[in-house]
């Protein structure tokens, strides 16, 4: 004789068919409803933005440029054009950080290059040393155009002293065995200092790189110590590229391209 079946089994079964049952609808109903409210469209809200700009409307392009920014969708072109705005509104320091910003995606483009270059004819950041001349020169190249360089370096290095030690000058060639042996080893510690000075200079364009920048998104003073009390040591001009050395409560210490360094409110920066 069967033992009649518990009527809670049938009830827990009921419960999870219908769970089963009513979780798909429900969750694509979740679904629409939150792309309903928080879904956008980047690029109708670019050509909007776009639109905004080439018909004079600055200001609105600006705010639509930020709004797609805030969302999260940023691009190389899209702090560029929101560079070219703000230019346009005559926020020369906005105007920098933007192009720094999309220098950083878009390294190797011409236009951004000649926008930048010609709003920063017009901000006194003093006279850059060779040294930061060099390493801008390295930064503003795309990481894989800064290896193929590297690479052509240590390539053409070793291909010139391998060359070296097969066509050796008519002099060496009758040198001893242990005088050749000497040669050759010449020949690979001159590769091996020339591979250590390319590497070194990776190393500081991947420092330099990794260091946090700044704009001077406004005028500020700078200061021996941070303080408004302390001795004013220059003015830092609106659009002024700056390096971050400290922080002190209120205030930040920075190293201008010429090497200048001080004390100046942080509310006058903007970090890249």
């Amino acid at each position: 004789m069967r033992k009649p079946k518990s009527s809670k089994k049938y009830m827990l079964s009921g419960i999870l068919i219908l769970v089963f049952l009513i979780y798909p609808a429900w969750g694509e109903a979740s679904a629409i409803g939150d792309v309903g409210t928080t879904a956008v469209n980047p690029n109708a809200i670019f050509e909007e933005a776009n639109k905004a700009y080439q018909s004079g409307d600055f200001l609105k392009a600006v705010e639509t440029y930020q709004q797609l920014c805030d969302e999260g969708y940023l691009s190389g072109n899209l702090y560029y054009n929101l560079g070219n705005a703000y230019y346009k509104l005559g926020a020369k320091g906005l105007a920098v950080l933007n192009y720094e910003r999309a220098r950083r995606l878009i390294p190797g483009d011409a236009d951004l290059k000649t926008n930048l270059n010609y709003v920063l004819s017009g901000v006194q950041e003093g006279v850059a040393d060779w040294k930061y001349e060099f390493l801008k020169f390295l930064t503003a190249m795309a990481p894989v155009e800064q290896i193929l360089i590297y690479a052509s370096i240590l390539f053409f290095g070793l291909m010139v002293l391998i060359i070296l030690g097969i066509i050796k000058p008519a002099c060496l060639r009758n040198l001893s065995e242990g005088e050749t042996h000497k040669w050759w080893a010449g020949i690979v510690i001159c590769w091996a200092i020339m591979f250590g000075l390319v590497s070194s200079l990776g190393m500081v364009t991947f420092w330099d790189q990794a260091r946090e920048q700044a704009v001077a998104i406004r005028a500020g003073e700078v200061r021996f110590e941070p303080s408004e009390a302390a001795t004013l040591y220059y003015n830092l001009a609106e659009g002024s590229r700056v390096l971050i050395l400290e922080e002190k409560e209120a205030w930040l210490k920075v190293k201008r391209v010429d090497g200048k360094r001080g004390w100046v409110a942080k509310d006058c920066l903007e970090m890249i």
